[in-house]
């Protein structure tokens, strides 16, 4: 299990759990030197201004009790048990049927991005009113099925970063808020906060931005301002409502308050704020960049798991957790029949039995797309499903591009 503690609480025989990129760009405290911690180790990690780093407590050497694998953990958490009927699966469009549509709306919501961040670049005012159609055309598509643009969120390109964080963000923020019930006018400044979070981050150069080791303590420094240079860039635009701002000025505040700017704390970060939070983290864990390879999602949902109570509101990260399954949709899977399929649709009541559609098999030799309910087959003597997902894998390991496969092409142009 990976746990995020404070070096307060680190102790000898510990075991720095190997992390990527990606994370320490988004906690600049954060120590991340990989292998077990001696004692002479402690004072220079707590002397060296590290506040806080992960454990891997499989791995630990005082570690006596037995360690439940991530999809153990996690089913516990979201809730097992046998297959239920969905309750609103009579009133969502089939993911087939709307897989299309949702396709559309994605690539809006990438053109939208890329037009924020031209303007952006070219130290124009933004417009909320571009924005605000696309972000309407998100929150119908979520309302008719969440997994179909969830799948689609998670089929991009590493190097149009820049623009599908944004519209990655403002999908999985729409489609988290509307998990927990929130109102339509809300999910519309969720979903704008979303796309536009990162505004600040044109006050950082290019050469930081792409740099693939550590930062300096001036550069680090400078990243930790765009959250409060984002909220005045969309300020100065006049257009955007207060709620929008203080997301965006607050998407890198933690719990514990050791996140940035501010230094807030718990509630006085705002619902909308904290979701953001969860929404960038996830979506930069499971990205692949220039400087920094992408987790698989089961992963890093497992890392979520463990920031809870630090980074995240506890019961808000278990929620972020059960509204997009322990295997999200867009998630690469192998089946027990050795097939890959790609995940479609979660199942709340069975989350270790997703809908998928089998796109290949076992010798990797492309196959008529079929999606098959793993909770609705039949099981074995020892009730175990007859098929189910043995592994989470990362699509860019292999020389196939899933889009095609699944008949769906995210290229912007």
């Amino acid at each position: 299990m990976i746990k995020k503690i404070s070096v307060a609480d680190l102790r000898p025989g510990m075991c720095i759990a190997e992390m990527d990129a990606t994370v320490w760009r988004h906690m600049p405290f954060l120590y991340t030197r990989p292998g077990y911690v001696r004692a002479e180790d402690v004072e220079r990690i707590r002397s060296g201004g590290y506040l806080e780093t992960f454990i891997d407590t499989s791995k630990d050497l005082g570690a006596e009790e037995e360690v439940l694998s991530e999809e153990e953990r996690l089913d516990l958490l979201v809730g097992g048990g046998e297959p239920k009927e969905r309750s609103q699966s009579s009133l969502r469009v089939p993911i087939p049927d709307e897989l299309p549509r949702a396709h559309r709306k994605y690539r809006a919501v990438l053109a939208c991005a890329r037009r924020v961040g031209e303007r952006l670049l070219a130290r124009m005012p933004l417009r909320s009113a571009e924005a605000e159609d696309v972000v309407e055309e998100v929150i119908d598509s979520v309302a008719r099925n969440p997994s179909a643009l969830l799948c689609l969120s998670k089929l991009h390109k590493y190097d149009r970063y820049t623009y599908t964080h944004g519209a990655n963000v403002c999908a999985l923020a729409v489609i988290f808020g509307s998990f927990l019930g929130l109102s339509r006018d809300r999910l519309l400044d969720l979903g704008l906060a979303g796309l536009l979070h990162d505004a600040g981050m044109i006050v950082v150069p290019t050469e930081v931005l792409t740099r693939r080791g550590p930062l300096t303590r001036d550069e680090m420094d400078l990243m930790r301002t765009h959250p409060a240079h984002g909220r005045r860039i969309l300020a100065e635009s006049g257009s955007f409502s207060q709620t929008v701002l203080r997301a965006v000025a607050e998407h890198h505040e933690q719990y514990n308050g050791l996140g940035y700017p501010q230094g807030l704390r718990s509630d006085q970060i705002s619902l909308h704020g904290r979701i953001l939070g969860l929404c960038d983290m996830f979506d930069a864990l499971t990205s692949d960049r220039s400087h920094a390879k992408a987790a698989v999602p089961s992963k890093a949902l497992s890392l979520i798991y463990g920031m809870r109570g630090q980074n995240f509101v506890p019961r808000e990260a278990e929620l972020f957790i059960k509204c997009l399954g322990i295997y999200p949709p867009g998630s690469l899977v192998r089946l027990s029949s050795g097939d890959l399929a790609v995940v479609y649709e979660t199942n709340p009541n069975f989350p270790l039995l997703p809908a998928v559609n089998v796109i290949l098999d076992r010798r990797l030799r492309p196959r008529p797309p079929r999606v098959v309910d793993l909770a609705a087959l039949a099981r074995d003597e020892s009730g175990k499903p007859r098929l189910r997902i043995v592994e989470c894998l990362n699509p860019l390991n292999y020389m196939f591009d899933l889009r095609r496969l699944l008949g769906v092409d995210l290229a912007l142009n």
